[in-house]
């Protein structure tokens, strides 16, 4: 089942996160309700919206009726993410310390510190992450590619790295 598999990832994914989280301490200033990175346009792998899709169904979960202009569709007014549990990795990772690929186009809105590590620029203010702090999202990126893949390769789905754009995604659970 792709869920328990992308469940599976998003476990070892989260535990990645708590621990760069934990050593970075008060180096990231992240808390509920901040919303900053919440932004319209964002998309997500068709294996997480999947697990989004069936999660909301099974469980009944309110999704806002209506959405802030430029906000993700998914969060809620007072700025809590109404998906939270099912977060895509995008949102799971954001604001740490990333390694990534080089890619000017992808900057906006991150400082890019040295050796191609990007954070969110409310985070990291007053020092550097070290070096344990820093995840590799290339590494994360490889595992969530990979559940998706075999997802798509059992729902017939062509691997050709489409994704669901989650404003499409909450107006199709609304509408049920």
């Amino acid at each position: 089942m792709p869920q328990a598999e992308l469940r599976a990832a998003l476990a070892k994914i989260d535990d990645a996160v708590a621990a760069a989280r934990a050593r970075a301490g008060d180096a990231i200033t992240y808390h509920r309700g901040c919303a900053q990175c919440c932004v319209a346009g964002l998309s997500v792998l068709p294996v997480e919206a999947a697990l989004i899709a069936a999660t909301v169904r099974e469980q009944a979960l309110a999704l806002p009726s209506a959405t802030t202009p430029g906000m993700c569709a998914f969060l809620e007014e007072r700025g809590d993410c109404a998906i939270y549990p099912l977060r895509p990795v995008l949102c799971r990772t954001h604001g740490l310390a990333l390694k990534t690929e080089p890619d000017p186009a992808r900057a906006g809105g991150l400082t890019v510190l040295g050796d191609d590590v990007e954070v969110c620029s409310l985070n990291y203010t007053t020092r550097a992450p070290a070096p344990a702090e820093i995840l590799d999202a290339t590494r994360i990126l490889m595992l969530l590619v990979t559940v998706d893949r075999r997802y798509r390769a059992r729902v017939d789905l062509p691997d050709d790295g489409s994704r669901v754009e989650l404003a499409a995604l909450a107006a199709e659970l609304r509408a049920r």
